[in-house]
């Protein structure tokens, strides 16, 4: 009798649906790059550049602010350009969303921590995509090390080259509209 059950449970089990795997998440992918039309790209600069340890902090974080010209009209909070960090052996994009109503030419200013090792930061449209590039050194003095702003770095540089991965999504139980374009 058990043989007649196993042969129809292998005789069924080629018959059943394939399992479904459960998301081990309650992520949701919301955000997006923005993508432009052919014959169009999106353009940007960073302005300005400082390096800084918060007080008591025991981290640096460096602060970028410059203009991003989009190709079409971000829709926020959905919509997204990065910013990344690059090592000599990866790089990692942060996701900015758009605000909400923002114009095509678009002012930011964003602060984030970087680790000893980051050579670089730029400005992303995606994360291959390198709008403006900055180099990192690092110097030490009185036993501390801390970052310094070398100067702008060509799009194109081998130090850059890789692509800065992003994380693009977000809890799903987070508010989201027209009024939550920083709701990360």
């Amino acid at each position: 009798m058990s043989v007649a059950v196993a042969a129809m449970a292998l005789a069924t089990a080629g018959t059943m649906a394939p399992a479904v795997a459960t998301p081990t998440s309650s992520k949701t992918v919301q955000l997006k790059w923005l993508i432009c039309p052919e014959g169009t790209s999106n353009t940007g600069w960073i302005d300005s550049s400082r390096t800084y340890q918060p007080e008591g902090g025991t981290h640096y974080r460096i602060e970028l602010g410059g203009t991003i010209v989009t190709c079409s009209q971000p829709y926020a909070p959905w919509y997204v350009f990065g910013l990344g960090t690059y090592t000599s052996t990866d790089a990692i994009g942060r996701a900015v969303p758009f605000s909400a109503d923002a114009p095509r030419t678009y002012d930011f200013l964003s602060s984030f921590p970087i680790r000893t090792d980051v050579q670089a930061v730029c400005l992303l449209a995606n994360e291959t995509t390198r709008l403006d590039c900055l180099s990192i050194g690092w110097v030490t003095e009185n036993g501390s090390t801390h970052p310094v702003i070398e100067g702008a770095l060509p799009v194109d540089s081998p130090r850059v080259a890789m692509p800065a991965v992003t994380d693009l999504t977000r809890p799903g139980d987070n508010p989201v509209g027209p009024g939550c374009g920083l709701c990360l």
